[in-house]
Parts: C-alpha cells; structure tokens; sequence
C-alpha cells in the first residue's frame, strides 16, 4: 500500500536528499517548509548550506508540485499547502503545530496511510499525544546498539578478523601478542609498530592506537577512535601528528571539531578564524604544551636549563602556528577544499552531523590521514543521538574496509587523575 510521508524541516535541514529515501511511496513536504528553507538560506555554516541544497534538490525536479512529480527511485513527490484550520485546540499557531494541522487534514481527504517524519522529539511528543503517526528518518540510523569497537580481547590465528581489527594472542605457554588483521592474516605487531618519540603508550588500547596514527596514510589513511574522556584519544593523536610531520609525512596538522552551538554562530565571535575557533580547540592545546614539554624534557634531561621551559613551549607552539604547521580549521569552512599530505584531527565528531563527517572524509587528498575522535555517549547536538552521528555512522559504515582502522577504548584505559577518576565515580548521577 502506498503511503504519504510527510517531512517536516528538520530532516531536510539535516538530510536534503531524504527527499529520495522512501522508495515507492508518496514523500511531501507542506508549504510552511518551503517558507522556512527560504529563511535559512542566506544563514553561515552548515544550516544555510543544508538549506540551500534541499532547495537545489526540490528546484531540479520537473513537473507539477501539486499533482506530484515521479522520482528516479519509482516515488512520487508532492507539495501540500499547509492547513489554515487549527485541528489541535490550545495549541500556537507554530511552524510545527501547522505541519501536524496539515497531517490531520491529510488523513481526512486522502486514502493513504498519513506518516509524519521528524527528528524532532518534540514535535513527536506532540503528534504522536494527538494521535498522529509519527516517525523518525531512519536511512540514517544504525541499526544495532552494538557499536563496533574495532578489537577482539582473544583471537585465534586461524580464526580471520576484519581487515584492521586488532587483537590479543594468548598462548598456552603464557604470554600473549598484540596482532592486526590485514591482507587475510594476524599478524603480530612489534614495539616498533607504535613507538612514537613524543609519548609512551600506557595500555593495549593505546598501543593500537598509535599504530593505527602512525601507519602510513597509504596503509590506513582513516582512523576513528572512540571513547570515555581520558583515554588520550587527542593526546595520542596529536603526538602521532607531530612525529608525523617532523619525520616528513605530512606537510601540515589540521585540527578541528564540533561546534554544538552550530557553526553560525562563529560569525558572532569577534576576531579571524584563528580566534574565533581557539576557545573550541583549547583542548588541542592543553595536549600539545603537555606533548612539548615532555620532548623538551626528554631532549634536554641531562642539560641544566637556563630559561623558563613554560615559556619555551609557548613560543614553539606560537611559532607552529605562525609557520603553518599547525592550522585550525573549521567545518563550516572544510566544504569545498582538498587536503593533500595533512594530518586532520576532528574532535568531539559524536556532535557532528553525518553530512558533516561525509563532507570531510571526502576532502582527503592524496597522502592525507583522517582522525575522528569522539564518544558516542556524550552527544550534547539536540539533533542527533548514539544511533545517527556522524561518528557512530562512519564506524558502522567503515567497518570492514581496509582503509580504515578503528580503536575503541575500554573504560579501564583511562587515564585520569585519581581526583578525576575519584570525581567521575562518586559524583555522576545514575
């Protein structure tokens, strides 16, 4: 049986090609749609280019809005003026509210089955209280909870994995081997393998991490780790992209991550880019001036140093800035450039969007290595959650490719403070 599924803003806003995920079925949009796209278009950031593509993808189809227009997959699409007589007592005159009016006036003139899609939890409660069917925009979501960690805690050699998932050896004799997947086998890595100059790993977790950082952008140019904060997902990424660029992999370090606030808002900020963007990416730099100081430390152990060593690492780090050997960047801004033989780390990706994380993965040029670093259990973007971010859909999606390696930390393998790990215990609200 055919069905109508009518979209409110919001999936458009965050997917304009929904318009094309229904299969054989009605897909409609209300007059109120329209009139809040062309709002948002001229908007910065990732809400006015979202708006500006939906409109693109509704102005290329042909044929009359009204009657409905066939599309390529065997759908048809629609346009309905939105309802001018107020089905839901009590309640405001809203974009929203109209939307669902629409949806009752629907179910009163067609014979098809009526569904609302939104991925808005309060327009759901709303519509689904005054008995609207109602869903959410699936094609996004992933389908299991089980998110794909990326490593196997006891393999068996003659057992295959998947291309890049790492694992522990144990053998009879005692003793065990940390081992990757790759080219149909598991093969054992050796201390080498994850030896960076600017830090020591502390765990498993971490042991697999950097060799998936500091593998060639060749062998593994994605990486995804994920976890609870205080595993060193930027630390270690940060010392992988330092020891890469002085080693002359890369030719520079772009970091960057989410905006929770929407990428609008920077237009606000006063100040370029650079200082619009510092108090997001202040993370970064806490992590690098600990990453210097231990190399400075490091070098100059069996010297007496003459000068203030804090002072030191300011100025190295002020001088990577200035020299371009480290860029910040931002996803707004990511759209449309192509990063050749660079070092992209993007932070916080739980919160970004999966048009997001697709824009970016797909600006990777030749030589370049992808870093998305996050955890699915702390999103703080209203718009998504742990089943439709741009993390959790790139670690689904990427599963199993041999570009790309995944790591996903155990709560074990933090590494905090004791009064940090003291404080997540006692004083998180279960």
């Amino acid at each position: 049986m055919i069905k109508i599924y009518l979209l409110d803003t919001n999936i458009l806003l965050h997917q304009p090609r929904a318009l094309f995920g229904f299969d054989d079925n009605i897909v409609a949009i209300t007059s109120v749609t329209l009139q809040e796209l062309d709002q948002k278009k001229n908007f910065t950031g990732e809400l006015g280019f979202m708006a500006r593509e939906a409109i693109r993808e509704i102005s290329h189809m042909k044929g009359s809005f009204r009657d409905g227009i066939k599309l390529e997959n065997g759908g048809t699409f629609k346009i309905f003026q939105a309802s001018e007589v107020n089905h839901m007592p009590g309640y405001p005159d809203t974009p929203d509210n109209r939307i669902i009016n629409t949806v009752f006036e629907l179910k009163e003139k067609v014979k098809e089955q009526v569904i609302l899609v939104t991925n808005d939890v309060s327009m759901m409660i709303n519509a689904e209280f005054l008995g609207v069917e109602v869903q959410s925009y699936h094609n996004e979501h992933i389908d299991t909870d089980e998110i794909y960690t990326g490593r196997n805690e006891e393999i068996q050699d003659d057992v295959p994995g998947i291309p890049n998932e790492y694992g522990v050896s144990y053998y009879p004799s005692g003793g065990s081997a940390l081992k990757r997947f790759t080219n149909g086998a598991w093969v054992q890595l050796n201390d080498d393998d994850y030896k960076c100059e600017y830090c020591i790993p502390k765990n498993v977790g971490q042991r697999f991490a950097l060799h998936a950082l500091l593998s060639s952008p060749e062998d593994i140019p994605l990486v995804i780790l994920k976890g609870p904060a205080g595993c060193a997902k930027t630390f270690l990424s940060l010392a992988a992209g330092l020891q890469g660029y002085f080693g002359d992999t890369y030719d520079r370090l772009i970091i960057t991550r989410s905006n929770t606030l929407s990428d609008a808002e920077l237009g606000f900020l006063p100040g370029d880019l650079e200082e619009k963007m510092s108090p997001l990416v202040a993370p970064f730099f806490d992590n690098l001036q600990v990453l210097l100081k231990l190399k400075n430390e490091s070098e100059n152990k069996n010297k007496r140093y003459l000068h203030d060593d804090a002072e030191e690492v300011k100025a190295q780090i002020e001088d990577m800035m200035e020299t371009g050997i480290i860029e910040i960047g931002s996803l707004a801004y990511m759209r449309g450039r192509s990063l050749v033989n660079s070092f992209v780390i993007i932070d916080e990706a739980q919160n970004c969007s999966i048009n997001q994380i697709l824009e970016i993965v797909t600006r990777a040029g030749e030589g370049t290595k992808i870093v998305l670093l996050g955890d699915p259990d702390q999103i703080d973007n209203p718009k998504l959650d742990r089943r439709n971010n741009g993390l959790v859909f790139a670690s689904e999606r990427m599963k199993g490719s041999e570009l790309c390696a995944q790591v996903t930390f155990k709560d074990s393998e933090t590494v905090r403070s004791r009064l940090s790990s003291e404080a997540a215990k006692r004083l998180t609200i279960k």
